[in-house]
C-alpha cells in the first residue's frame, strides 16, 4: 500500500453488519473490518489488541453510531498481535488521519484459517 500505483480498494464493498446485529464485541483479539462510511469496507481489517467497546455500534449515539463490523477472533497467538503492535509505524499512509499508523516494513500474513 506504499506506492501510488497500488489499488487501495481491490474488492467490491461489503454490506455493513453492526455488532448490534451479530452480537460480537470488540474485545481483545477481535478481527474487524476497516471502513469509511457503513457499507464501504472492502479488504482492510484490524485486530483489537485490547478491549475497544467504542468500536461497537451504539444506537442512539450522535453521528455515525453503527460502529465497525467484527467478524472474527484470534484464538491462538495474541502475543504475535502484541509484537506487531510494537513494530515501527512510520510507513506511508495515503490517508492523512492515519499518518504514523502504518507499519514499515509491512508484515505479511502467511496463513489463516477458519476454525468454526
Amino acid at each position: 500500500m506504499g506506492s501510488a500505483s497500488h489499488k487501495l480498494q481491490p474488492f467490491p464493498p461489503i454490506a455493513h453488519e453492526p455488532t448490534t446485529v451479530t452480537g460480537l464485541r470488540h474485545v481483545t483479539g477481535t478481527i474487524s473490518l476497516g471502513r469509511f462510511e457503513p457499507g464501504t469496507a472492502r479488504a482492510d481489517f484490524f485486530i483489537c489488541a485490547s478491549p475497544s467497546p467504542y468500536l461497537d455500534a451504539h444506537p442512539g449515539a450522535p453521528g455515525d453510531n453503527l460502529g465497525f463490523a467484527a467478524f472474527g477472533q484470534v484464538v491462538e497467538g495474541i502475543s504475535v498481535v502484541h509484537t506487531i503492535l510494537g513494530l515501527p509505524s512510520n510507513g506511508f499512509s495515503p490517508f492523512p488521519d492515519q499518518k504514523g499508523e502504518w507499519l514499515k516494513p509491512k508484515v505479511p500474513i502467511l496463513s489463516m484459517k477458519r476454525v468454526a
